[in-house]
């Protein structure tokens, strides 16, 4: 959530500095497009997000008069959104098997269904907090080695 706040909110602040400057001012077009390919991921993130939402939404209400579900139409969207999203762990799991480390396959496919269907909401809500400028709330999260930057922090506000 937080990075697709700062980089959202970033390219937000920047998007007409980066179309209007010329490569001789400092910005080539392949940097452009590299800018606007990363601004692009976040977008999927948001597809994903209401694809994975109005799937189950359809699972549920399509069913109303006691009529056989209608699975085609069900799993059309779903396996959709699968196939656009399973390319990171389709090459995940390539890698392991090339590895000879077939062992983690499991839990690459299990983080896929379960942690890959939890953080598009996270980075959605991230993404609708910059859009209209609403504030994040930062925290740090307690780990060893970052007790002199809360203190830091907390003596800053």
């Amino acid at each position: 959530m937080r990075w697709a706040y700062g980089n959202i909110s970033a390219f937000k602040s920047h998007f007409r500095t980066i179309l209007k400057r010329k490569k001789k001012n400092g910005i080539p077009a392949r940097d452009k497009l590299s800018v606007f390919i990363f601004w692009i991921s976040y977008c999927l993130s948001i597809f994903v997000f209401f694809s994975t939402i109005f799937g189950f939404l359809s699972l549920i209400t399509i069913n109303p008069s006691g009529v056989t579900l209608n699975w085609d139409f069900f799993l059309s969207p779903v396996a959709l959104s699968i196939i656009i999203t399973s390319s990171l762990a389709t090459v995940w799991i390539i890698s392991l098997l090339l590895s000879q480390n077939s062992k983690s396959i499991f839990k690459v496919i299990i983080s896929m269904f379960t942690i890959g269907l939890v953080i598009p909401f996270f980075i959605v809500a991230g993404i609708t907090k910059a859009v209209f400028g609403r504030k994040m709330d930062w925290f740090l999260v307690k780990k060893g080695g970052n007790e002199n930057i809360q203190a830091v922090e907390s003596s800053s506000d």
